[in-house]
């Protein structure tokens, strides 16, 4: 009996082991806001651009950090940490397109992540992104698309899941806004918008997934002898 549970145990570490879900929180980056070639500090990118690379991912994105906007109060608010990843699809992104891709090619599940906007005084949105729509590619094919609407204020924690790709693009969707209301003269449009705690797991080989395969069958095997 000993011995069986120990083959148990054995096949169900070989069958979860290549499907663990990890988590870039981008908070190890802070190095990169003090190499800021717009010398704003507090918000990082890179004029070429080339984005900033981290666990294995390219990320055509900013990096900011809680302290950059005092005023808009929700940057003060991440869900973890102090640094977040941060785009804007309008002239004040670097990048003609946001993407993130893996650095080798390998296919990987896109699970979810905190996606936010700015907020003014966490009261209401300052020139954010209204919607949000996250297209995944695999080897330039089309995988599947997610919206996200709204995406106006704070952070919400998105279920993504978009399985087998190696390429994420996003798109945000401008919105129009006039503060007059709050006493400011403040009007335009806007499609900030940030992410953390992106969470994501890899895409095992063919011949993990074979052991994969054997581990789930030898446990159903062992499951029929004891009934």
């Amino acid at each position: 009996m000993l011995r069986k549970f120990s083959i148990a145990i054995i096949l169900i570490t070989m069958s979860v082991g290549f499907v663990t879900a990890e988590v870039i929180d981008f908070d190890n980056l802070g190095g990169l806001l003090g190499n800021n070639p717009t010398n704003t500090s507090g918000l990082y990118w890179n004029d070429d651009p080339v984005g900033f690379q981290t666990d294995g991912f390219q990320f055509d994105m900013a990096l900011i950090n809680q302290d950059y906007f005092s005023t808009y109060s929700n940057t003060s608010d991440l869900p973890s940490g102090s640094i977040a990843a941060y785009s804007n699809n309008d002239s004040n992104n670097p990048f003609s397109e946001v993407t993130v891709s893996t650095l080798d090619g390998s296919l990987f599940n896109f699970i979810g992540a905190q996606f936010g906007g700015f907020t003014y005084n966490n009261t209401v949105p300052w020139y954010a992104a209204t919607s949000l729509t996250i297209e995944g590619y695999a080897a330039g094919n089309l995988v599947n698309s997610v919206l996200f609407d709204p995406l106006e204020t704070g952070f919400q924690d998105n279920f993504v899941g978009l399985y087998g790709v190696d390429t994420l693009v996003f798109t945000a969707t401008q919105g129009t806004y006039d503060y007059s209301s709050l006493g400011l003269t403040n009007q335009g449009t806007g499609s900030y918008w940030m992410m953390d705690d992106f969470e994501y797991s890899k895409v095992p080989e063919p011949a993990s997934m074979l052991l994969l395969g054997c581990g789930l069958l030898g446990l159903a095997v062992l499951r029929k002898r004891e009934i």
